[in-house]
């Protein structure tokens, strides 16, 4: 079993909340994100819980929130939106359970209609993705599936 660092937690939690700013930054009105840590009999932390209180401490019940169990580790995935299939943009790092979660988040997190995600196992030292694992066309064209 994995087990989360603290620098871990707080990763997930900023991009929980950079998440929720951008995509529902209502949910953020009077209110806060909270982390809900579990602990194994070692009090090494087992799973943790992102969600959204109110001033009082209460969860706001806003439906976003997220559980991360310790039973597989997070692995890195780079993601790219670009104009087409032939062209580079920087990558965008993100730490998720499997290649099906990347393709997720790629989805829910596109900018524009018509583009290209690309998800990339690594990257070089500029910053742009050099192993694509998977990609997906979403402009006019037969191929708006993940290959």
């Amino acid at each position: 079993m994995k087990f989360y660092t603290p620098e871990e937690i707080k990763e997930a939690k900023d991009l929980y909340e950079s998440y929720i700013k951008t995509h529902h930054e209502d949910a953020l009105e009077n209110a806060t994100v909270y982390v809900s840590r579990e602990f194994d009999g070692d009090n090494n932390v087992a799973s943790f819980y992102l969600g959204i209180e109110d001033a009082t401490g209460t969860d706001t019940g806003s439906g976003l929130d997220e559980r991360h169990e310790g039973k597989a580790a997070l692995e890195t995935y780079y993601v790219s939106e670009t104009q087409n299939s032939n062209s580079i943009r920087k990558v965008e790092k993100i730490k998720v359970k499997s290649l099906t979660a990347a393709k997720r988040h790629a989805t829910r997190n596109q900018v524009y209609q018509g583009t290209v995600l690309t998800i990339f196992s690594e990257i070089d030292e500029n910053g742009y993705g050099t192993r694509e694992i998977s990609s997906k066309d979403t402009g006019f064209s037969n191929r708006n599936e993940w290959t």
